[in-house]
């Protein structure tokens, strides 16, 4: 038995350090996750109200077109008059920026169209815009379907803009004639309002009159019937991004921006950052949304410091915790080994000196006898007397040799001087020096090993089974080419299954049920260090009728084999 001096306990402390700092680390980054989670959850909340906002500012403008619409098809005689003073009584955003009734004109009423204009305005002619932005003239080819304005409500919105950019035209002189068919960007979304008759929006588009340039410009039209059902114009606001802003949503939280789309948005990359679309009547949106810079930073504010700081505090205490448990386990251990080194010392002495203060009680006696009364015994008398002296000297001898083996198996210092021998010869000689009586079976063979060493391993079997075993008792020969093996076979109790491994352990009885005096409980142990020092190996099994010791040792050929291993 060794005693445990000490156990290092730093790699299991130092395992639930770095275990408590990955724990650390990981807590900041779920942290950092779970607040970048929840920031692209306000981001999509606030997202959704942006478009909500937006779908319901358009249909409040198309609401709007649809009573205008509504007003022309019943008072077909209100004129621009009737009709610029029933916008303004409209309180909504066509009201800021203005309304046009742009009538649809096939080629083949082109001059009726203008000839009629012309009745009550001598000065309206067809018009569009140029490459530099100014309004020229649309020659009718008499091909081409037209969509000039015929009447034109401004907004004040619209007429302080054209204000503040100095350009002296009144808004519905500007507005009034202009073919709206020959804005590309319009004529799309017109042509389906009018074809499909239904509400329609257009995509953005920028506008430009003299110099004066407006971006980001929607059109949403609302046809207008004849007293047949038949579309005969539309009325279209033009609308402004900044007025959905206005209308759809506002908070210093929050910026968004509207696109056609697979456009390139304006915000630059960002850490936060939703892109989706908005679906209107006709036509699709693309829309940016993400957080004001002081928003991005509070939404994804964690107190990394704090989750670090209380982690590793939290980790020094499990650790220090560990470690005291750690170091009083130990202590526990150390105890009970010497707890046990003692009881094992005990037993051991006390077996030791029953042992061998049996057989030298015998040697004693009998010597003095011989000495002090010589002429008291026959010649035959006294040989059987010194034939018992020296067996008895010979059981002596053999613990004090398993003593001292079990002593050198334990530093590794045990002499083997392996030779050629024969297991029969082996045999032979264990038997007739311990007046043993066993049948033979098989065939020795030959092995390389340590003669000496070998008799001491079979002394210890057959000494075994004669105080263990019953009755009967064989000696078995067998082996291979690698191989031979002798078996010391008795009929007696079989070993327990629990107990198979433990009869190799230090002072432990090979029958732990057994009621004679145990030897010194080393027999076993020895014998297997022996064989295993050899390059063999002693193994016990029961047959279902003999339990067998089986000492398997390297044949000759095997010597270089046994050396490589």
């Amino acid at each position: 038995m060794k005693l445990i001096h000490r156990i290092n306990h730093r790699p299991v402390v130092a395992a639930v350090l770095v275990a408590g700092l990955l724990a650390t680390m990981s807590g900041a980054l779920v942290a950092n996750r779970s607040a970048r989670v929840d920031a692209e959850r306000w981001l999509e909340k606030h997202a959704d109200v942006v478009r909500e906002g937006t779908q319901q500012t358009v249909s409040e403008v198309i609401e709007d077109l649809e009573a205008v619409s509504a007003f022309l098809e019943t008072a077909r005689d209100a004129g621009e008059v009737g009709f610029t003073e029933f916008v303004s009584r409209i309180d909504g955003s066509v009201s800021q920026v203005g309304v046009a009734y742009s009538v649809v004109v096939p080629p083949d009423e082109h001059a009726g169209f203008l000839e009629e204009a012309r009745e009550t305005d001598p000065d309206y002619r067809i018009t569009t815009f140029d490459e530099t932005g100014e309004v020229v003239p649309v020659p009718p080819d008499g091909e081409t379907v037209v969509y000039p304005i015929k009447y034109f409500a401004a907004g004040s919105f619209l007429e302080l803009a054209l204000q503040a950019a100095s350009i002296p035209e009144a808004p519905t002189l500007l507005a009034t004639g202009i073919d709206a068919g020959s804005t590309s960007d319009w004529l799309p979304s017109l042509e389906t309002s009018v074809s499909q008759d239904t509400a329609v929006a257009s995509d953005f588009m920028d506008i430009s009159y003299s110099g004066f340039s407006v971006p980001n410009v929607f059109f949403v039209s609302v046809p207008v019937h004849d007293e047949a059902g038949d579309v005969i114009g539309v009325v279209a606001a033009p609308m402004l991004d900044v007025l959905l802003t206005l209308a759809g949503y506002t908070s210093s939280e929050v910026e968004w921006e509207l696109a056609p789309l697979d456009s390139t948005t304006g915000f630059e990359s960002e850490e936060l950052l939703w892109m989706g679309t908005v679906d209107l009547p006709g036509v699709t949106w693309q829309l940016a949304v993400r957080p004001s810079a002081a928003k991005a930073a509070a939404l994804l504010a964690v107190p990394t410091r704090l989750i670090v700081l209380t982690g590793l505090a939290l980790t020094a205490l499990v650790t220090g915790l560990v470690h005291l448990a750690l170091e009083r386990r130990a202590a526990r251990r150390r105890f009970e080994s010497l707890q046990k080194l003692s009881e094992d010392k005990d037993r051991f002495l006390a077996a030791v000196s029953h042992e061998i203060r049996t057989p030298l009680t015998t040697v004693h006696g009998l010597t003095h006898e011989l000495a002090e009364r010589p002429d008291d015994f026959s010649v035959e008398e006294a040989a059987s007397l010194l034939e018992l002296v020296v067996e008895q000297a010979d059981e002596v001898a053999a613990i004090v040799e398993d003593l001292l083996v079990a002593a050198r198996t334990d530093i590794g210092r045990v002499s083997i001087y392996p030779a050629d021998i024969n297991l029969g010869t082996e045999v032979d000689e264990v038997l007739a020096g311990t007046a043993t009586e066993a049948a033979i079976m098989g065939n020795p063979g030959p092995a390389w090993a340590d003669g000496r060493r070998v008799r001491q391993i079979l002394r210890n079997l057959l000494t075994n089974a004669g105080r263990y075993g019953g009755s009967r008792l064989e000696v078995r020969f067998a082996g291979d080419a690698a191989w031979s093996t002798v078996t010391v076979a008795d009929d007696g109790p079989a070993i327990s299954v629990s107990h198979q491994e433990r009869i190799f352990d230090p002072y432990t009885s090979a029958h732990e049920n057994n009621k004679q005096v145990g030897s010194v409980g080393l027999g076993l142990f020895i014998s297997r260090k022996l064989a295993r020092v050899m390059g063999g190996e002693l193994e016990y099994r029961h047959d279902g009728e003999f339990s067998c010791f089986t000492l398997r040792l390297p044949r000759v050929e095997a010597a270089e084999l046994r050396a490589v291993g």
